[in-house]
């Protein structure tokens, strides 16, 4: 539901491909996460993954992990 609205308000508010603000593209399909991941270190830093069964948890990582190729801080 959080994603949904976050999709309407994106097309409502964010001037699409043109605007300096874009919303990230989100996928429940690993291999396309595969994709995205490989790609990392050139158009994109990591990819994050997130727990569905949980809500929004303000202020903390907890339930989210970032997921990268390389390990850039220690």
């Amino acid at each position: 539901m959080r994603r949904s609205n976050l999709e309407r308000s994106a097309e409502m508010y964010l001037n699409g491909d043109k605007g300096a603000i874009r919303l990230s593209p989100a996928t429940t399909d690993i291999e396309i996460a595969r994709k995205w991941l490989a790609r990392a270190g050139t158009s994109l830093d990591g990819v994050v993954a997130k727990r569905l069964d949980l809500s929004y948890q303000q202020g903390t990582s907890k339930g989210m992990v970032k997921v990268k190729r390389l390990r850039t801080v220690l």
